[in-house]
């Protein structure tokens, strides 16, 4: 009896020290229909952590519109979307998102520097459904005049991205 003890006490130790199977890695820039992979190791980290993002420009001349940013963040790694917007928006109202499937979503402005403005949203099961489901969605925003602006957020590729991030 003690013999079968020592065996599986081997056994436990060769399987500690065995490698699992790694989660599958997002490489920098990977592309996911229209998202696109960003990674990023923080100071201090052991590995690099990724979103994805998608990111709307306007012609002429070009410049960056709107940029969605998916991750998951914080210790409890909850699912959430960052939309960053130029500055010269109307900052009251907010801007909206409307997915085919979910509630429209009212987010209102974090902060801005001289560069851009930023909103967070904490993505709900039901809002990210919706997503997985959809093949677009729109991101209203309200220029200095406060003028409607309405763009355009594909969901092409988001499920494939949002559940590679979601096995990492």
């Amino acid at each position: 009896m003690r013999r079968i003890g020592k065996l599986a006490f081997v056994a436990l130790c060769l399987a500690a020290f065995t490698p699992l199977p790694a989660a599958a890695q997002i490489a920098e820039g990977q592309v996911f229909g229209d998202w696109r992979a960003r990674c990023v190791t923080p100071p201090g980290a052991i590995r690099h952590q990724c979103s994805i993002q998608f990111r709307v420009f306007n012609k002429e001349p070009r410049r960056q519109l709107l940029n969605v940013t998916i991750g998951f963040f914080g210790k409890n790694r909850a699912p959430g979307a960052v939309f960053n917007v130029p500055i010269g928006v109307y900052l009251p109202a907010g801007l909206t998102l409307s997915v085919p499937g979910a509630q429209i979503v009212r987010i209102v402005y974090d902060q801005c520097t001289p560069k851009a403005c930023w909103a967070p949203l904490v993505l709900t099961p039901e809002m990210i459904a919706a997503m997985k489901k959809a093949e677009r969605g729109d991101v209203t925003i309200q220029d200095s005049r406060r003028k409607p602006v309405k763009l355009p957020l594909s969901l092409k590729g988001f499920t494939a991205g949002y559940d590679a991030l979601a096995r990492q």
